[in-house]
């Protein structure tokens, strides 16, 4: 039964009793007959964590019986069990609450103590208590206390503390003090033995050598044990008495504060996941980072398989499978390949199993057995890392939607510009080849019309293979094969080029004179400069300079090609620099564009991290500069 969409409505308490398995399947028959959630709830208390080996195994398995059972564990810490079990109700909106008769042991405790159930009916006000008599048929389990360790070590400690309080004693009487605030000194010393020593004996067996040292060497008659004033029987009592609450009452707050110390600890180091795991941009860092938080600050040996193996060869592989295809634990102390060493977790999300935490023993030893506290840390832990995984699962969702996005955006332009500067030269080849087909022409106007003709279908030509270059590096695997170049022989290159090409001579170029080295695919930043000199040498008038310069600027390299033509539209301006939509290719003189030449410029510069920019000089014409990242010195 799944809990996490029903209203939870049942409460039951588990314990260590072996009579807690029937009190567990008789409220999970309950909860299904009225088709709502239930909680199985253990309240830890000073006397609960010092059950013995037996009561332990016996409670581990009373709560795998009501995961198995389709209930939700949950386990509270508390000074009462009552009123902790009523306080969770409350909280937690609980209608009913299943609990177990508690056996009639004749105590003397039980004289002046109502008993556990009676407790809580008391307390429960608007929750309908439902008391499962116990039928005697199992055994009930002894939970013995903790086993007393004797250590010279402790014994040591016992004696000294004991010797300086009688020193001080001796002191302070021969100072005039009244013996009876000695009792005071003894009783503080088996406060200070119970909190640097183990176990009850210590403080216990303190608190009657402190009583017969007190009567031994300062009650009348002194160094003996009788009593000359009854008076001092009632002292002795009390102190005794007093020493030996004080000392369990202490003894139980070590016990308390130890475990205390290990949940803060567990805290801390969850905040310390959740806190830098946040911050991870790459699967392998989280990865890595979970893995070493498992391994040093859990002390588990934890493997993280992202996933499933193709053809698992063994059963430790089908087993990492089978977490993955079902979510849930398998391997050692599961009903899954119970006979491995280790046992592995699913980290999910949604439903969907992201990945399989497994758990080794140290030093290819069995893993060994978590114990409750342990096992909610680790799904605290595992909870961390599905959010982690499953927002790094989203960013790169993003990304790629924005990639898809870009290049969407990239076609059209491409199809705009191309729709564009197609048009005009083949109109223009068109018209000149229909007048060489239908005039009489001379051969010289004929000649004319035929450079013409080689002259738009050259640029055709270009355009094309821009065309197929854009293409090509918007694709999925394009990759840069970039190495340091010197930017200045790049530039002769393409200068040389478009001089050949365009007889266009008067290019001035400027460089500096120290040399300047740019990681980058120098074939492609030559297209780029070919193809802004193109557009330069097209709308310069009357043959003016074009100019080409190279700068260094920061940590950058510069290389600005500028002419002295009609300049260029705002609109081309943000296309270019990647604040528009795109280069429409609206060319000044009517004639062919520049928006696939100038979109294939501004897509290897950015494939190459840097930048292209574009403007209209005071002077007239247009300018543009690319700048490109320089290579890192070492």
């Amino acid at each position: 039964m799944d809990t996490d969409n029903k209203q939870i409505g049942f409460l039951v308490c588990v314990s260590a009793s072996p009579s807690s398995a029937k009190i567990i399947e008789r409220t999970a028959r309950m909860a299904r007959a009225f088709d709502s959630g239930w909680v199985a709830l253990y309240v830890e208390t000073p006397d609960t964590l010092k059950l013995g080996a037996a009561a332990n195994e016996s409670l581990k398995g009373n709560i795998a019986l009501a995961k198995r059972l389709g209930g939700e564990f949950v386990q509270v810490e508390g000074l009462d069990i009552a009123s902790s079990v009523v306080e969770y109700a409350r909280q937690a909106n609980i209608t009913d609450i299943v609990i177990g008769k508690s056996r009639n042991r004749k105590t003397l405790k039980s004289y002046f103590e109502k008993s556990l159930e009676e407790q809580i009916i008391t307390l429960s006000e608007n929750i309908e208590v439902h008391i499962v008599p116990d039928t005697g048929g199992a055994p009930r389990v002894r939970t013995p206390k903790a086993k007393f360790r004797f250590k010279w070590a402790d014994v040591l400690k016992t004696l000294l503390l004991l010797a300086a309080a009688t020193g001080i004693c001796f002191a302070l009487w021969a100072l005039g003090v009244s013996e009876t605030n000695f009792i005071l000194i003894y009783a503080l010393t088996v406060i200070l033995i119970s909190l640097f020593t183990g176990g009850y004996v210590y403080s216990i067996a303190s608190s009657v050598i402190c009583v017969l040292l007190f009567d031994f060497l300062f009650v009348e008659p002194y160094y003996t044990f009788h009593l000359m004033d009854t008076d001092y029987i009632f002292i002795l009592i009390t102190m005794f008495a007093v020493s030996v609450v004080m000392g369990m009452v202490t003894s139980r707050i070590i016990i308390r504060s130890a475990h205390a110390i290990k949940r803060e600890k567990h805290l801390e180091d969850l905040h310390f996941l959740s806190r830098n795991i946040i911050r991870l941009q790459r699967f392998d860092e989280i990865v890595s980072l979970f893995t070493e938080y498992f391994r040093t600050r859990l002390k588990l040996n934890a493997v993280v398989y992202t996933a499933p193996f193709a053809a698992p060869a063994d059963v430790t592989e089908e087993t990492v499978n089978y977490v993955f295809e079902k979510g849930v634990t398998a391997g050692r102390f599961t009903k899954i390949n119970s006979g491995i060493a280790s046992y592995y977790l699913p980290v999910a999300a949604d439903d969907k199993v992201l990945a399989v935490v497994g758990i080794f023993g140290a030093d290819g030893a069995a893993a060994e057995e978590p114990d409750e506290e342990e096992r909610t840390f680790m799904k605290m832990a595992i909870a961390q890392f599905a959010l982690a995984m499953e927002k790094q699962i989203m960013l790169n969702d993003r990304k790629e939607a924005l990639v898809s996005m870009e290049r969407e955006k990239t076609r059209s332009n491409l199809l705009r510009s191309v729709s564009h500067d197609l048009r005009t030269p083949l109109t223009a080849i068109y018209g000149s080849a229909s007048t060489i087909v239908g005039e009489d022409l001379d051969p010289g106007t004929v000649k004319e019309l035929a450079r013409d003709i080689c002259e738009d279908s050259g640029w055709l030509i270009r355009m094309v293979e821009n065309l197929l270059l854009v293409t090509k590096l918007n694709g999925a695997d394009v990759v840069l094969k970039k190495q340091s170049e010197a930017a200045e022989e790049i530039i002769a290159q393409a200068v040389y080029k478009v001089k050949t090409r365009s007889g266009y001579n008067d290019i001035k170029v400027s460089v500096p004179e120290e040399l300047i080295l740019v990681p980058m695919d120098g074939m492609l930043i030559e297209q780029v400069i070919i193809n802004l000199l193109d557009n330069a040498v097209k709308y310069s008038e009357s043959k003016a300079p074009i100019e080409v310069c190279l700068r260094k600027s920061g940590g950058n390299a510069v290389i600005g090609v500028s002419d002295s033509g009609k300049g260029i539209d705002a609109s081309v301006i943000d296309a270019v620099s990647g604040k528009g939509a795109d280069v429409t290719g609206n060319a000044p003189d009517g004639k062919k564009g520049m928006g696939i030449g100038l979109s294939l410029c501004y897509t290897i510069v950015k494939a190459h991290g840097g930048r292209i920019t574009a403007g209209n000089k005071a002077t007239g014409g247009a300018e543009f500069e690319i700048i490109l990242p320089l290579e890192e010195t070492k």
